[in-house]
């Protein structure tokens, strides 16, 4: 598992974390956004079997944080899980996956 920053907001830093898989090809992802109905949780929140089952069907795990309400309203929430998805696409090459 590698934890990578995907941006910052103002000192905020959000974080995500790439759990990849051994291949000589780039391997497909599944972006895993945790529970919490917007206000708590964390991408610590997957569960270690639901990791092994995804890497043992060959795909790379991405779980990520987003900021939480109350403080930050929807629009930036939903701003956070694009600019995630955002930095998989800039970054696959980088991270061996296909982002596609």
């Amino acid at each position: 598992m590698k934890t990578h920053i995907y941006k910052n907001v103002g000192n905020c830093a959000i974080h995500l974390d790439v759990f990849s898989v051994e291949s000589s090809m780039p391997t497909p992802v599944i972006v895993w956004i945790h529970g919490g109905a917007l206000i708590f949780g964390t991408r610590a929140w997957v569960q270690p079997v639901q990791r092994q089952l995804i890497q043992e069907a060959g795909y790379a795990q991405v779980s990520i944080d987003y900021r939480l309400a109350p403080e930050t309203k929807l629009p930036e929430i939903l701003a956070d899980v694009r600019d995630a998805l955002r930095w998989l696409v800039q970054n696959a090459s980088t991270l061996h996956i296909d982002a596609r």
